[in-house]
């Protein structure tokens, strides 16, 4: 198996295997260099970004997700979480265009006007 180099973004440094209690993968100085196809699949798993061997700068990485300041506690989804989400508003009949214009006990949903 040719070697395969990751850049670790914004994750964690060290990458833990539980299964042998040691580190899978140190990356330290910011890429990891593997042999392995158990170890570079567990780091796509999680979110690693795969670079060509040769490339010296790190990958640009995207945006964060925005969140929504007015619900504090709400979390970003992606992939087959959103894909889900996205399955379940379908069956329950929401799409872009359904309106939603009311909240709980009538109240509106529309942005209230600043004052002033």
């Amino acid at each position: 198996m040719k070697a395969r180099k990751f850049y670790r973004g914004l994750l964690p440094s060290i990458v833990w295997d539980p299964e042998n209690n040691r580190p899978l993968a140190d990356f330290s100085s910011g890429t990891f260099v593997t042999k392995s196809k158990k170890v570079a699949d567990a780091l796509l798993e999680k979110g690693y970004l795969e670079v060509s061997l040769n490339q010296e700068q790190p990958p640009v990485l995207p945006d964060p997700p925005l969140q929504d300041d007015s619900q504090p506690n709400a979390r970003p989804i992606h992939g087959s979480e959103a894909a889900a989400a996205v399955a379940q508003a379908q069956q329950a009949g929401l799409n872009d265009s359904t309106p939603l214009n009311k909240g709980e006990k009538g109240r509106s949903l529309k942005p209230r006007r600043a004052k002033g």
